[in-house]
Parts: C-alpha cells; sequence; structure tokens
C-alpha cells in the first residue's frame, strides 16, 4: 500500500487508526443548513452563524462558528460531506 493510500485510511489526525462510519452527511444538493443549527464532525461542535451566497458559482457559503473556541470557518455548504459534517439532532 503505498503513502497516499495508507493515508487514505488513517484518521483526520494521522493517528492510523482506521476511520469508521459515520451518519449520512448532506448531499450536495440539498439546501445549507439554517442559520442557528448545529453540525458535528464527532470532535467539535459547529453553529452555523450566517450563510453567503457564492459569486460567480452559485450555491452558498456557511460561517460556521466552533463553539468551544469561537473560530469563526468558512466553508461551501457543497463541501460538508467532504469534511464529514452532518447535523445535530436534538434528543427528547
Amino acid at each position: 500500500m503505498g503513502p497516499l493510500a495508507r493515508r487514505r485510511a488513517t484518521d483526520d489526525a494521522g493517528t492510523g487508526h482506521a476511520r469508521r462510519g459515520t451518519a449520512a452527511a448532506p448531499e450536495a444538493s440539498e439546501p445549507a443548513p439554517a442559520v442557528g443549527s448545529y453540525l458535528t464532525d464527532g470532535r467539535r461542535l459547529l453553529r452555523v452563524a450566517h450563510t453567503l451566497p457564492c459569486v460567480g458559482g452559485g450555491g452558498r457559503f456557511l460561517a460556521l462558528e466552533d463553539c468551544r473556541t469561537l473560530e469563526l470557518v468558512l466553508c461551501r455548504a457543497s463541501a460538508l460531506a467532504t469534511r464529514r459534517l452532518r447535523p445535530v439532532v436534538p434528543s427528547g
């Protein structure tokens, strides 16, 4: 197995542990999550703080706020599946 294939088989931290399956992430064709909704990748909790239109390419940018550090990160709504982000479903 080459280094690229080996890297794909490891987790994001590069620890060498195989990735586990996760709940289905939103598809690129699905609408962007609503402002105020929460997303997770299993390690971080992110709140959708703002949505912004993409210039020229269509789609939307999301301003995601890390609930622990309060940092804002911009990402395309279509990249949620790539980043393995999925909506948080409230219990009860």
